[in-house]
């Protein structure tokens, strides 16, 4: 019996029981179909938790930068005369 996509991720996310993983852990030993699935489904795991990863970029300080850059090119353009909405 091979098992759906549904039932192994719910297997890599720890959501079955000990006795349904146990069963998982060894048909993936003899079936050659599940244990490329569960391969895939890692595979897309780890690559998705690494695109959705946070930068080590500190908002905070990337607003206030921003705003102070804003606020320079409003003084310029107030002091040239060229002030205008946008």
């Amino acid at each position: 019996m091979c098992y759906d996509e549904g039932t192994l991720q719910a297997y890599l996310d720890g959501e079955l029981d000990e006795l349904t993983s146990k069963n998982i852990e060894e048909h993936v030993k003899t079936c050659s179909t599940c244990r490329q699935k569960l391969e895939e489904l890692k595979f897309i795991n780890e690559f998705t938790a690494n695109a959705l990863k946070t930068s080590n970029i500190d908002l905070n300080d990337a607003w206030i930068a921003f705003n102070e850059k804003l606020s320079k090119e409003n003084n310029k353009r107030k002091t040239n005369g060229k002030m205008s909405r946008g």
